[in-house]
């Protein structure tokens, strides 16, 4: 059971001129998925929850990991067991989704469940082949 869905934010959520997409793949994961969290994971500075706060539904995701302030960032291990251990869960519990092959490599090499986004996959469809 997937019990959180981690976005990446460049490649995934926003596109090269800082305009949200894949919004509707985003809500399907959650109404979808109703008990998982939904959160952000994004090699970026704390400045990236502006962004998500401006241009995405209040409340769609419940935290935001920004790597400047964690410390780590993808595709370090520490970055991924970050969210594994705030939420308390096992990594097939977790789902990915990145446009990077390396930090999907990292995550699956770890166990997590993971998408690699491309511009022509449907996301929305790959999320809920895991419903």
């Amino acid at each position: 059971m997937i019990k959180v869905i981690a976005f990446d934010v460049f490649g995934v959520l926003i596109d090269g001129n800082d305009s949200p997409r894949n919004i509707d793949s985003v809500l399907a994961a959650a109404e979808n998925f109703k008990d998982a969290k939904l959160v952000i994971a994004s090699n970026s500075g704390g400045s990236i929850k502006h962004w998500v706060d401006a241009n995405m539904p209040p409340g769609l995701f419940d935290a935001v990991y920004a790597s400047a302030l964690m410390g780590c960032w993808k595709p370090q291990p520490e970055f991924y067991k970050r969210i594994l251990d705030d939420y308390g869960i096992r990594p097939d519990q977790m789902l990915f989704i990145d446009d990077s092959p390396e930090n999907v490599a990292a995550a699956q090499r770890l166990g997590i469940r993971a998408i690699r986004h491309t511009r022509d996959a449907d996301l929305k469809k790959r999320i809920l082949s895991y419903a």
